[in-house]
């Protein structure tokens, strides 16, 4: 199983993608906004997908990093705790 700081990483960089490509998007749509061209609807549910993905990839990388560092926490108080007590 990966290590917790690793998959925390690969997730952040799944949302790092996700807000790349969808500025990538929102710029080609721009330029067919400028030119005049007509905009496939498609285009604006992806751009707006990438916009929630992105979001909802961050939220999971939060919530790992989180529930690693609670982890981390109770493992420390119970090598500091004295045994028996």
């Amino acid at each position: 199983m990966p290590e917790p700081q690793s998959y925390q990483e690969a997730v952040g960089g799944f949302a790092d993608e996700a807000a790349t490509l969808q500025a990538k998007v929102n710029l080609h749509i721009s330029w067919a906004v400028i030119a005049s061209q007509p905009i496939p609807p498609e285009l604006c549910d992806a751009n707006a997908k990438l916009v929630d993905v992105a979001r909802q990839l961050r939220h999971v990388a939060h919530q790992a990093a989180k529930v690693e560092a609670s982890g981390q926490g109770i493992r420390d108080s119970e090598r500091a705790a004295p045994h028996g007590a």
